[in-house]
């Protein structure tokens, strides 16, 4: 059961490490959106100003991404909360 265990708790703190990770990404991806409208509304355009929407487009994707891992994560931390659960009331 102490193997059981530990790997629970691996897992806990790997599904907050990506919390914190897709929560800088959230944040990242808004500071890139209001740089690219700051741009837009200035005028700015060029290869700068395409450059800074690609990596915005490439920030969601990965951010999407984050989301998507989390999800997971938090189906399987639920799984084996539940079994430890189960193991411990028998």
């Amino acid at each position: 059961m102490e193997g059981l265990w530990s790997l629970t708790t691996s897992e806990i703190k790997k599904a907050g490490q990506v919390e914190r990770a897709r929560q800088h990404l959230d944040q990242a991806v808004a500071r890139l959106e209001a740089a690219v409208d700051k741009r837009k509304k200035s005028g700015e355009s060029g290869e700068s100003g395409d450059r800074l929407a690609e990596e915005m487009e490439m920030a969601r994707s990965a951010n999407a991404a984050m989301k998507k891992n989390n999800d997971s994560m938090s189906i399987h931390l639920d799984g084996a909360i539940n079994r430890l659960k189960a193991v411990l009331e028998n």
